[in-house]
């Protein structure tokens, strides 16, 4: 976020009442209602009577308290529903029937909005998701981080106003409702970073609205129940895909048609190799270990300097295996291999890329407004010798194989204006910063 945005919607929202920012402590910090003030919400205010007159005029208060209600925000609660259970019992009624009774609820925040994975949040039961049925005008929902929930129910499928749905880092998820494909209004579906994640629901294109999706997942088993890459043909209005794969041959000829078949104006899209757990495996140990070993691939362990190639898909021959590289098929002299055509394309990411060499589908020809290109993790030995006009920015990132310097780059990549690189010992003469940052203002100086 802008410096100048971050600090107007801060201003805005002390004026408005919503929060008041802490400086000392740099974070918000939730600004009580008037009955909050007073020690007391509105479940609690006339409550040490014993009369049922009093139960029920209580319980009316409530309810048109809740009604009232159009944003329900986590500021720094680590453990939601037990919050939630507490404030539904003070009410005297279930967790489900105090949130059905928000109504008129746009924003449901309960996930993590900070950046830092050291904010931990979990929750001890999903009973409380029940009561998303009776939010009709929920706009946006974010269970953002929240460990321990393992599916969604199908009730989300009754929010028809829904615009957002963040689900990201939710990294006990399973499953994904069917019910899933009713949300017309969906604009921004986020499942990434859930690993343990193996398909996705059929019917995602009717989602004609949508226009980001992260986290689409490959489903190796090619089960019938699970949606593939052909059912979004019809997302006219899809900007941003990202697609996790265990698949180490992924993508084939067919997966190729299927993504040149979206709609021409995809701007930014994200292969990442290795997500999910293994098809069969349900062990919970089977399941983390994946996780383990695609954060590791991706550099992102906490012990350290863990091997970045660690995790490459299953299927790999014994040669291979043992460091040999075999013949690469893509790159033979029979019929032209398909390559990847999305001419409107302006930003590709891979990560743990299996394989050493370049994918023969990956062309400046088919890629004519490639602007930025991204390779994180894998075994990838050489960038190719193809030569990029239009990319302007290249990330290398844990790649210990890769061996090129500063020249070669540059004749590679003539328009280059920002280069950045991080544990790649192959990449050699670079003038990088501490960092390993170069921007073209070094040309200037």
């Amino acid at each position: 976020m802008h410096p100048l945005v971050r600090s107007a919607v801060t201003v805005l929202s002390e004026k408005a009442g919503l929060l008041c920012y802490d400086k000392e402590r740099a974070k918000p910090s939730p600004i009580h209602t008037e009955a909050v003030t007073t020690n007391q919400t509105p479940s609690q205010q006339g409550t040490d009577g014993n009369t049922d007159h009093e139960q029920a005029e209580n319980l009316r208060i409530l309810s048109s308290y809740l009604e009232e209600r159009l944003t329900l925000f986590n500021v720094d609660e680590p453990f939601p529903d037990l919050r939630l259970e507490y404030l539904s019992r003070e009410g005297q009624i279930s967790v489900v029937d105090y949130l059905a009774k928000m109504k008129n609820l746009k924003v449901l925040y309960l996930g993590r909005w900070q950046e830092s994975v050291q904010h931990h949040i979990e929750v001890d039961s999903t009973e409380f998701l029940k009561g998303l049925k009776g939010m009709e005008k929920l706009r946006f929902l974010s269970l953002q981080g929240i460990s321990r929930i393992t599916e969604v129910p199908s009730s989300i499928g009754k929010l028809f106003d829904l615009i957002i749905l963040d689900l990201k880092a939710c990294h006990n998820l399973e499953v994904l409702p069917a019910e899933i494909k009713h949300l017309a209004k969906l604009k921004y579906l986020d499942v990434s970073e859930c690993y343990l994640l193996n398909r996705m629901p059929k019917g995602l294109s009717a989602l004609s609205d949508l226009k980001v999706l992260k986290g689409f997942v490959i489903d190796d088993r090619h089960s019938g129940n699970s949606g593939t890459l052909k059912d979004l043909k019809g997302l006219l209005q899809l900007r941003k895909l990202s697609i996790s794969t265990r698949n180490g041959n992924f993508p084939s000829p067919e997966d190729l048609d299927a993504l040149n078949a979206l709609h021409p104006k995809l701007e930014k899209l994200t292969i990442a190799w290795g997500g999910g757990s293994k098809p069969g495996d349900k062990t919970t140990e089977g399941k983390q270990d994946n996780r383990r070993k695609l954060w590791n691939c991706l550099g992102a362990s906490k012990e350290g300097d863990t091997d970045p190639v660690a995790l490459a898909p299953k299927g790999r021959s014994s040669e291979q295996q043992a460091g040999k590289d075999i013949p690469n098929l893509e790159q033979g002299n029979g019929a032209p291999s398909p390559s990847l055509k999305l001419g409107e394309l302006e930003k590709l990411v891979l990560q743990c890329y299996p394989k050493s060499w370049t994918p023969k589908w990956l062309t400046p020809t088919s890629l004519g407004k490639l602007k930025k290109l991204y390779v994180r993790g894998g075994r990838l030995k050489s960038v190719g010798d193809s030569k990029w006009e239009t990319i302007e920015t290249l990330y290398l990132k844990f790649l210990p194989e890769v061996r090129m310097n500063w020249r070669e780059m540059n004749e590679q990549f003539p328009a280059l204006i920002h280069f950045e690189t991080l544990k790649c010992p192959g990449i050699t003469f670079c003038p990088c910063d501490e960092n390993g940052v170069w921007p073209q203002d070094h040309l200037k100086n």
